[in-house]
């Protein structure tokens, strides 16, 4: 009971081939005043993909991005949302932000629900992955201010491939600058 429930949301999803390029993106995307930026990469994609049970609810994203925004915002009615998603697009235009296709807005209470379903079962599908290399979260809730994200993520994973560790997996509460980093670690070696 400390903020009211939001009578209504919208969801606009941007689809990017590079994570650096999702991360850079959040900066012009605050300049909307967003509710919420939330990151997805390609490995809990790819992973929701796979299972029978979420395939389905993750038809919203085309092709193969690396990364993916879901930006969301509050509202009083249908009009309030269309304007204020049409502001965040124009305004990424204006700015030379340009995702490898076309935003898709979310007006649809179902439609979202699977996004959030989609990013919440992700973390579960990414913690059972076969094989020796499994997701330490060991980088986990990062605070990291926003216009550094991009950076961060950037020594980040070139550390990890430096190493040797060929996995990373990614996702973030990108409008706060609270990143969950697990690169893949086979701890038998």
């Amino acid at each position: 009971s400390l903020v009211e429930t939001p009578e209504m949301t919208a969801l606009v999803l941007l689809q990017f081939d590079d994570m650096v390029h999702a991360m850079e993106a959040t900066n012009a995307i605050l300049e909307v005043n967003p509710s919420a930026i939330e990151l997805m990469d390609k490995m809990l994609v790819d992973l929701t993909r796979e299972q029978p049970g979420y395939a389905n609810m993750i038809s919203f994203i085309k092709g193969d991005p690396e990364g993916i925004l879901a930006v969301e915002f509050y509202g009083t009615s249908e009009r309030e949302l269309r304007q204020k998603c049409d502001n965040l697009i124009g305004h990424l235009q204006h700015r030379g932000v340009h995702p490898m296709s076309d935003p898709q807005v979310l007006l649809d209470p179902k439609q979202q629900a699977n996004v959030w379903n989609v990013r919440k079962a992700s973390l579960g599908l990414l913690m059972s992955i076969r094989g020796d290399a499994k997701p330490i979260p060991f980088i986990e809730d990062a605070a990291v201010p926003v216009e550094y994200l991009a950076d961060y993520i950037t020594t980040i994973v070139d550390y990890c491939y430096e190493v040797g560790l060929e996995r990373v997996a990614m996702y973030a509460h990108a409008s706060a600058g609270c990143i969950h980093v697990r690169p893949l670690v086979n701890l038998k070696n």
